[in-house]
C-alpha cells in the first residue's frame, strides 16, 4: 500500500517538474501575455482575465483529451484493434507530413 502511494507522490512531482521545465509552456504564456497586456489600462484586471481564460481552455482541453482517451481505451481491447488504431494514426502523421512538405515547397 506504501509503495502505490509514494508512487503516486512521486508521478505528481514529476508532472509537476514537467510543466514548470516546459519551454513551451513559458513561451506560450510569455506570447499571450505580451500580446495582450495593454499598458494604459489596469494591469492586475489584465492579468487575471489572462489566466482565467488560459486555464478554462486549459481545463477544458484536458476533460476532451481524457474523454477520448478513455474511448479509445475501450477501442484498445485486442492486439489486432491496436494495429488498426496504429495504422490510421501513423497513415494521419504521414498525410500532414506530406501536406506540409507540399506546402514549404
Amino acid at each position: 500500500m506504501d509503495g502505490d502511494i509514494e508512487s503516486n507522490h512521486s508521478g505528481v512531482v514529476s508532472g509537476v517538474l514537467i510543466q514548470l521545465l516546459n519551454p513551451k509552456g513559458w513561451v506560450a504564456s510569455l506570447t499571450v501575455f505580451t500580446q495582450f497586456i495593454n499598458p494604459a489600462n489596469d494591469y492586475v484586471s489584465q492579468v487575471a482575465t489572462i489566466i482565467s481564460v488560459m486555464v478554462g481552455i486549459g481545463v477544458l482541453c484536458m476533460l476532451v483529451w481524457a474523454y477520448f482517451g478513455t474511448m479509445l481505451q475501450k477501442l484498445l481491447q485486442s492486439p489486432k484493434q491496436m494495429r488498426v488504431i496504429n495504422g490510421c494514426l501513423g497513415g494521419s502523421l504521414a498525410i500532414v507530413a506530406v501536406m506540409m512538405l507540399g506546402q514549404a515547397g
